[in-house]
């Protein structure tokens, strides 16, 4: 006997029927455009439930699959005769879009580009947790209303007592000295210039070689490295791989804000 009671909603129910729904018309449709949707539906799940609030062991972690992915695209054919990943997706593919890639057709030639939900999901964690960062260290946030306050402030002391220019002066020094931080680019902004830069060296790999390519080969690099660069540059590196104070709580508030 269990203990648990299970209790059935009406929303339960609702997105029952939806996902019954759903899946009959994947099945019988199997039109890449409602693939796509599912896919990007997943990724959004993913991006929602899986959290890991520490950029070292997302780092570790995206550097792990990318010799993964390497190794069953192009080293796999050493010990079984062929790419297991290439005839895996090719055989898939031959029946059924599965809602674990988003494809778009090929301009010349036929055919889909296809990336893989991994390739989407994965570096999007990673700079996931990157914009949680900025936010909760300000990084590259313009305060741009907290200047104009201190403006207005500081010309509204100019009518009243030189002790209230005093005051006025010693807060504007001391928001110069907090906001210092929002002078150059935050590092989610870097790691999604780094994720399309990576999309459009694996687009031209492919092109250049005629041939699949582990996304992630290209995606790791552009998007980690610029990252770790900066953030050693600017003395940020230390802080950065600390997992942020209170993650349930602050991340919830930053995800409201």
């Amino acid at each position: 006997m269990l203990d648990d009671e299970v209790t059935i909603t009406l929303s339960s129910v609702i997105a029952f029927v939806c996902g019954v729904i759903l899946t009959l018309f994947w099945y019988y449709s199997n039109h890449f455009l409602f693939v796509n949707f599912l896919s990007i539906c997943s990724c959004i799940t993913a991006f929602s439930f899986m959290r890991l609030n520490n950029l070292r062991g997302l780092t570790l972690l995206l550097w792990t699959f990318l010799i993964y992915d390497v190794f069953w695209v192009f080293y796999s054919s050493f010990f079984f005769g062929e790419s297991v990943m290439e005839k895996v997706a090719v055989k898939v593919l031959d029946k059924f879009y599965l809602p674990m890639l988003i494809s778009v057709p090929k301009f010349f030639g036929g055919g889909f580009s296809s990336l893989g939900n991994g390739d989407i999901v994965l570096p999007g964690i990673y700079m996931c947790q990157l914009y949680f960062l900025d936010k909760y260290y300000k990084f590259g946030e313009k305060n741009n209303n907290n200047n104009n306050n201190n403006n207005n402030s500081g010309n509204n002391g100019n009518n009243n007592n030189n002790n209230n220019n005093n005051n006025n002066n010693n807060n504007n020094n001391n928001n110069n000295n907090n906001n210092n931080n929002s002078n150059f680019v935050g590092y989610f902004k870097i790691s999604v210039i780094g994720y399309i830069s990576g999309l459009v060296i694996s687009l031209f790999a492919v092109l250049i070689t005629e041939s699949g390519q582990p996304a992630l080969l290209y995606l790791v690099p552009t998007v980690t490295l610029p990252t770790i660069f900066f953030a050693h540059k600017r003395g940020h590196l230390s802080i950065l791989m600390k997992p942020i104070p209170k993650p349930k709580q602050d991340q919830e508030s930053l995800i409201n804000s």
